[in-house]
């Protein structure tokens, strides 16, 4: 219950906060890095299971929560295996990203950069990145994930 209510209320308050285009125009991969970040940990994960939040119906395709095996820590303590629910933010992973099944894992033994935020209620992925296409953008995954953000 307590994933179905805190799903529900970053889907609301998504959608309110979406209605902001400061990302727009940005390239994929430069909003995966403003998600590094922005993230509290960041690693390369395998995908060890998948699974849908009980209770979710239809509000979101796909699996919505996953357990990855940490295999290179990047940002931030993980434990050597991470179980976290999908979480949307805006402009990194808005529409169309986060109703898109694709963009999210969806096959066991799959590899992502994640990044993600430990929640008082537990702990969230907000964004992953396909590995073999991640592996040339590296390099500024490391350098995003020491970067600290600052408003303007």
């Amino acid at each position: 219950m307590k994933h179905l209510l805190f799903v529900l209320f970053f889907i609301s308050e998504f959608g309110l906060a979406c209605s902001q285009t400061y990302l727009e125009g940005w390239s994929a991969e430069d909003k995966f890095l403003l998600a590094v970040e922005k993230a509290d940990f960041v690693f390369v994960g395998k995908v060890i299971r998948l699974y849908r939040q009980p209770g979710q119906a239809d509000l979101v395709k796909g699996y919505t929560g996953f357990v990855f095996e940490v295999q290179e820590k990047i940002k931030g303590n993980q434990s050597p295996f991470v179980d976290a629910i999908l979480t949307p933010d805006c402009g990194i992973n808005g529409l169309p990203w986060f109703e898109d099944d694709q963009y999210w894992p969806n096959e066991i033994g799959q590899r992502f950069v994640v990044a993600g935020n430990k929640q008082k209620i537990g702990t969230s992925v907000f964004a992953v990145w396909p590995y073999k296409e991640g592996e040339p953008l590296m390099y500024r995954v490391r350098i995003s994930a020491n970067k600290r953000i600052t408003k303007g």
